[in-house]
């Protein structure tokens, strides 16, 4: 008898081929027969599988950016190597949105080794952070460029 993959791509004269429903796949390789008796390949029935997982998945994520708009933003301005406010009170156990505009004419670079988050932004420029929900307490963040006037603090209550 012919190995399984030859014999699907040269069947043997007058045989027909067997489509087994018993296991994924099916024998050979094909994945079933449609309503018009064509035999599918399952490589055809799993991208079709693939499609509609990656359009459910294109979905969720959307729907995830829908949430993450509904997310609490608060704003930090940096000009001159200060930040104001210089303390900035956040919910704790809220994930939120920490939104930082470089007013000043340097650059400057937000930064804090509590949270491991920092961010460089260059003049006239504004960017954002994400933040996982805290826990209370006080985490200290300063600006790498100018640390002895650039601290502040984020407080969670």
């Amino acid at each position: 008898m012919a190995h399984p993959c030859r014999a699907a791509r040269a069947p043997l004269k007058g045989a027909t081929l067997a489509v087994r429903q018993s296991r994924p796949g099916g024998v050979l390789g094909f994945g079933g027969t449609r309503s018009d008796g064509v035999v599918v390949p399952s490589v055809v029935r799993r991208a079709g599988q693939l499609t509609r997982w990656l359009a459910a998945l294109f979905m969720l994520s959307a729907l995830g950016l829908a949430w993450a708009d509904d997310m609490p933003t608060f704003r930090l301005t940096a000009r001159e190597g200060r930040f104001e406010p210089a303390e900035l009170v956040v919910p704790q156990g809220v994930k939120f949105r920490l939104e930082i505009t470089n007013a000043g004419r340097d650059p400057v670079e937000f930064e804090s080794l509590e949270l491991r988050k920092e961010k460089v932004l260059a003049p006239g420029v504004t960017s954002s952070l994400v933040f996982r929900p805290m826990a209370p307490g006080r985490y200290r963040f300063f600006d790498d460029f100018h640390q002895t006037t650039g601290q502040g603090a984020i407080v969670a209550r």
